[in-house]
């Protein structure tokens, strides 16, 4: 770990995120408001952040506004304050968010089912996607080791999927991460597409490395959310443009302020009229590419489940380190088994280190020796 660049930053990011996401989950109950929960996770994430080097001048707090995608729904999912959408029997939740300690991002996501008959584990096609993408995330948190080749991770998670019945969804990646960027330019598809074209590389130590596993009991074709009008978006730190409106230009210095990099929710805008006026900006720096929407993608099959699993891993000499540690799994059980000594069952049993966060309030400040404050090293087995 020592050889991570910011690593401490990294793992209070992890605390964080962690943290925040537990809070989020345990609030996923029938009837609870999705919009209540978007907005809850973002405020704990900012109120862990604070904790950490308290008095400090860096900026810290949300990396990736929280989304919650139910069933088909598969990303970008961050519903406004007056959505009435709430939480049924049976749904499929997939919470995911993103926090930053000074530019140090850390991100998590999971899957979890509200469960009929909680004692009885669920075994019927959401517990087949969920078997799948949580076992198949497991296997390609093992193959996150220098040398190993990115297509490696694609091709694993297809043979593992598809041995439940399901497969990987397309448009979705995994991703390296700098601070400050966020994602970052050297992608994994989770399913192969001539489209994609992504460049194929190596994993190295000292990459720090956005793992991110989505599985549909459809096909795993995506199409445009066309109901869920896009709510996040992140600006082009590239782009630049003289807008001639002054609620553009308004909405555009709003978010340079606020968001100069990380993705941002338009919940975050103030509200009223003030609010309207710099909403009414977003059209114009849209279309001049200044800023741009995440957009909410569905699984094109109706009556299809999608369930995700992400997790923040940092790459050493001796393999993967896994800085944001999983989360509590729902009762679930598939009809589907891993055939005995293949592949995947290989991989599975091989090492992977999970480092133990402490609580927040333990997090200690020293100063370096160039009088930043910097996090304290964090214990790890």
């Amino acid at each position: 770990m020592e050889h991570v660049e910011g690593i401490e930053y990294y793992q209070a990011a992890a605390a964080v995120v962690h943290e925040a996401l537990k809070v989020v989950l345990e609030r996923c109950t029938v009837g609870t408001p999705v919009a209540s929960l978007c907005l809850l996770g973002d405020q704990t994430m900012d109120q862990y952040a604070s904790q950490i080097c308290p008095g400090s001048q860096f900026a810290k707090g949300v990396a990736y506004p929280t989304s919650i995608a139910l069933n088909g729904q598969v990303q970008n999912v961050a519903v406004q304050a007056d959505d009435k959408v709430t939480l049924q029997l049976a749904d499929v939740v997939k919470v995911e968010m993103a926090a930053h300690i000074d530019g140090h991002v850390a991100s998590q996501a999971h899957t979890l089912v509200l469960n009929p008959n909680p004692q009885q584990a669920l075994s019927d096609r959401r517990a087949d996607t969920i078997c799948a993408a949580k076992i198949a995330h497991e296997a390609l948190l093992r193959r996150l080791r220098p040398g190993v080749e990115s297509s490696e991770l694609t091709t694993l998670g297809h043979e593992i999927v598809t041995t439940f019945q399901c497969a990987p969804v397309e448009a979705t990646y995994s991703f390296a991460i700098d601070r400050y960027v966020y994602p970052g330019s050297r992608m994994v598809p989770n399913r192969f597409r001539a489209e994609d074209n992504q460049p194929e590389f190596t994993f190295a130590v000292g990459d720090v490395f956005v793992l991110n596993t989505l599985v549909s009991s459809g096909p795993g074709q995506v199409r445009d959310a066309g109901d869920i009008r896009p709510t996040i978006y992140q600006r082009d730190v590239t782009q630049s443009y003289y807008l001639k409106m002054k609620s553009a230009a308004r909405f555009y210095d709003t978010v340079v302020q606020r968001h100069p990099v990380f993705p941002f929710t338009l919940r975050e805008l103030s509200s009223g009229e003030d609010g309207l006026r710099m909403k009414l900006g977003l059209t114009e720096c849209v279309q001049r590419g200044l800023v741009n929407p995440l957009i909410p993608l569905v699984e094109k099959r109706r009556n299809a489940f999608v369930a995700q699993f992400q997790s923040t891993v940092v790459i050493t000499h001796k393999g993967p380190a896994c800085i944001t540690p999983p989360q509590a799994m729902s009762f679930v059980h598939s009809q589907y088994n891993l055939p005995a000594g293949s592949n995947a069952v290989q991989v599975l049993n091989e090492p992977l280190e999970v480092v133990d966060l402490p609580a927040l309030a333990t997090i200690r400040i020293t100063k370096g020796t160039d009088d930043k404050d910097e996090v304290a090293p964090m214990d790890m087995n």
